[in-house]
């Protein structure tokens, strides 16, 4: 049975290893995989269900697959073992067969995407892989743990995965804050003028530079939809990004922010706000 390690990469030296170890090309590949947790808490290195969609696919299936396995890790090397492969013609297909089987159990939790090269020199099979959000990532299988590791070491590694990529993608994601979009949808009287709402403007574009960083992008902008039957008479939008749910507390105390507020506020009329997770 071919054992593998996955390692993140500091910088991308894979050239020089494959020319060393006489790797040679076997394949492209590009596809993203839809990974569902199991409910029961189970990690997704010990049971793992995924929809794998292919962009790019020259290996002997069709470009839709829903898989299910685990794949232990020990002594730093991860073991395969599949209990399920099914194809499909479709995606919803796909979708709707996980849907019947698995949403008892399972729910839906990631995307991840990846392309990149299959190489290989005897037994040993290299996956130079870009992977989304993560950088240059290096799976190396064999059924020889030594020659694994004699490849590794050639090769500058950030980190060794003690996990399966979805559920180290699956961590860093549930540790990352959740950006914060701030909409505020305003009704105005006839009564605001030009210059007030650039003053607005000037003073929303200090908050950002204030915050450093803590507010990433900002548009306030008059309604231009042909469907004003649908306003409900709001004829201003703010939209933010904040970093985090920090950032949105420091803005509130900014003397910019309460600044903008006392313009709009004799020209107000109404007013919706409301925060998302993004």
């Amino acid at each position: 049975m071919l054992k593998y390690a996955r390692v993140i990469l500091n910088s991308d030296n894979v050239d020089e290893v494959i020319k060393k170890y006489n790797f040679e090309k076997k394949t492209d590949f590009a596809f993203y995989d839809l990974i569902y947790v199991n409910k029961n808490g189970a990690a997704i290195t010990d049971d793992t269900l995924k929809i794998r969609v292919y962009q790019i696919n020259q290996w002997k299936s069709k470009d839709v697959l829903v898989i299910r396995k685990d794949a232990p890790i020990i002594n730093g090397s991860k073991e395969d073992r599949v209990l399920l492969k099914e194809e499909f013609d479709t995606e919803e297909e796909a979708l709707a067969f996980v849907e019947k089987e698995f949403s008892k159990d399972y729910d839906f939790a990631f995307k991840l995407q990846k392309d990149g090269i299959e190489y290989g020199n005897g037994d040993v099979r290299l996956w130079r892989e870009n992977v989304y959000n993560v950088g240059i990532s290096i799976e190396v299988g064999s059924e020889d743990e030594e020659k694994i590791e004699e490849v590794l070491k050639d090769l500058d590694v950030r980190e060794r995965l003690n996990q399966s990529l979805p559920e180290y993608m699956y961590e860093k994601q549930k540790d990352k804050p959740s950006m914060i979009k701030h909409v505020v949808l305003y009704k105005f009287k006839s009564s605001i003028s030009e210059h007030d709402i650039e003053q607005i403007i000037y003073n929303f574009e200090k908050c950002k530079e204030v915050l450093d960083g803590g507010l990433i992008d900002i548009e306030f902008g008059k309604n231009c939809s042909s469907k004003i039957e649908f306003d409900n008479g709001f004829n201003y939008g703010l939209f933010m990004t904040f970093r985090d749910a920090n950032a949105i507390t420091s803005y509130n105390q900014l003397e910019f922010h309460k600044e903008a507020q006392k313009i709009m506020k004799p020209h107000q009329e109404k007013l919706l706000v409301f925060d998302i997770k993004c």
